[in-house]
């Protein structure tokens, strides 16, 4: 069974859960954006289960029976169109659309023009448009092939039973809560684009005494309703008392004081980290994934601009269930 790969998402200090950022700029408060680039750690496998089980007889409600191959069309047409996937490759789509329709559109009226030399406005256009293409195609193939759609169509599917025991040993798992600091100042290039220069950067973790974890049991995820399962995982954290979280301000308050002048700026980001936590896996009561979900058919589709019908028949395929690990903390 491959790696899974993994990130820790940030979260943000009043609902503790995943959320934005918090910029200190100069005396003020500004929400800025914390989904930047995540952060890839991998673990050894959960489980040496027998992959080749072709048992997928299962128990559901003190019955026995055998688990759906196909999600409903109603139901995998709902779980596409919720998706910000599904609206990010229309964006993305119309924008590349639009770009090779200037290109295009630029060189028949060159083609046309009577008059000599090469009229500016079309050559703008087919620049434009050119430029406007590659950028925007570019930007969906790096969101596409790293997100957790791709994570999906490219990982070692897990038996039911495998992803319980990981389930069971991320609960078991101490977290952390690190704060990270940046300092910065604001310059203006030659353009007089402003530009922003990072001079430090810092990390500190809430030392606390305690972690209970309240997270829901695997049980209750119905990992076996389908064949084939997405499991969605994300995570927040909580205080288990005013003490706590009088004891988190007053360590982050002074972690930021004793390095609040090392430049005219700062930036603090909070961050949930749980040891082995991952984003997605893909739950199978066999231990192998669909024929038709392999990681060179989503590639090529992705190419030509096809994500779409693939998405879809990701989501016929399979189910889908969330999981959220919910920590609370003592001090």
């Amino acid at each position: 069974m491959s790696h899974l790969a993994h990130s820790q998402n940030e979260q943000k200090d009043d609902s503790y859960a995943v959320g934005q950022e918090i910029i200190t700029v100069g005396h003020g408060i500004v929400p800025g954006n914390a989904h930047g680039p995540f952060l890839l750690r991998t673990f050894s496998d959960v489980a040496t289960d027998d992959f080749d089980n072709d048992d997928d007889n299962i128990e559901l409600s003190h019955m026995s029976g055998r688990p759906k191959s196909l999600q409903s069309c109603s139901a995998a047409c709902g779980d596409f169109w919720k998706s910000s996937t599904t609206l990010a490759y229309f964006i993305f789509v119309g924008m590349v659309a639009v770009g090779v329709g200037l290109v295009v559109g630029g060189t028949i009226l060159v083609i046309n023009h009577d008059g000599g030399g090469y009229p500016r406005p079309y050559m703008f256009m087919q620049i434009f448009g050119g430029l406007l293409t590659v950028a925007t195609y570019y930007i969906y193939m790096n969101k596409l092939l790293s997100g957790a759609q791709f994570r999906y169509w490219s990982e070692a599917a897990l038996s039911p039973e495998q992803v319980k025991q990981h389930i069971a040993k991320v609960r078991k798992a101490r977290p952390r809560i690190v704060w990270t600091m940046f300092s910065f100042h604001i310059k203006r290039d030659k353009d007089g684009d402003k530009e922003r220069m990072d001079t430090w950067k810092g990390e500190q973790d809430f030392v606390f005494s305690y972690a209970d974890d309240i997270t829901d049991p695997p049980s209750d995820h119905g990992m076996e309703e389908f064949q084939h399962t997405r499991i969605k995982f994300s995570k927040k954290f909580a205080f288990a008392d005013a003490k706590t979280k009088a004891a988190f301000r007053a360590q982050k308050l002074e972690f930021i004081t004793s390095n609040l002048f090392r430049d005219e700026r700062y930036e603090v980001k909070t961050e949930l980290v749980i040891p082995g936590y991952v984003e997605s896996v893909m739950a199978t009561t066999n231990g192998r994934r669909p024929c038709l979900v392999n990681r060179r058919l989503y590639v090529l589709c992705a190419l030509l601009l096809l994500e779409l019908p693939c998405g879809f028949l990701l989501r016929m395929l399979s189910g889908k269930r969330r999981c959220v690990y919910s920590k609370i903390l003592s001090s």
